[in-house]
């Protein structure tokens, strides 16, 4: 199984390490050449493009699957730059390749509901309980990402993962040090 990882950072090195384990070769796509480096010592073979720029995009390793898992790293990335406009451009470049599927790592934030209910495969994603108009037009762009992946010619799947923390996303420790401060509605 081959399987390229786009926007291979904190949870995409964590799935394509378990990947290599298991068997498969994996890609990581970065832009970031130093960021690269951390990806040969699990095992996954570094591959540098930029999901903004199609003309990174055209030799490709031919794979089965590809995994989007991109996300902004610095201050000035654009969340529909990041993901809408990233994610349209990788299907482009992927369209003769042909992968077996494509996974979309989405996020639960495309919810605005916040009065505690449950959230399933039946909650409509565009309520208006958002905390912020930041947070409305995030989801938008999550939603419209996801609709371009689905709709595509490409088998596809979204996976809408919640509370992603990483290295420098601690909110836990942020809400003690203050930085934050916790919603309860």
């Amino acid at each position: 199984m081959k399987i390229l990882i786009a926007g291979c950072g904190y949870l995409g090195k964590a799935l394509g390490k378990n990947l290599v384990e298991s068997g498969a070769k994996v890609w990581g796509l970065r832009r970031d050449p130093l960021a690269l480096k951390a990806l040969e010592v699990v095992g996954i073979r570094p591959w540098q493009s930029d999901l903004s720029k199609p003309e990174s995009l055209t030799q490709l390793p031919q794979v089965d699957y590809v995994v989007l898992c991109q996300a902004p790293s610095k201050p000035a990335d654009d969340y529909h730059k990041t993901y809408y406009e990233a994610t349209r451009n990788l299907i482009e470049a992927l369209h003769l390749k042909k992968p077996k599927k494509i996974v979309l790592v989405s996020s639960t934030s495309v919810y605005g509901t916040r009065n505690g209910s449950w959230v399933d495969e039946e909650t409509r994603p565009d309520d208006k309980g958002y905390l912020s108009k930041e947070a409305e037009e995030r989801a938008k762009v999550l939603l419209e990402t996801e609709d371009l992946v689905l709709t595509g010619l490409i088998p596809s799947i979204v996976v809408r993962l919640g509370g992603i923390y990483g290295p420098r996303r601690n909110r836990l420790k942020a809400i003690k040090e203050g930085k934050i401060k916790p919603s309860f509605s």
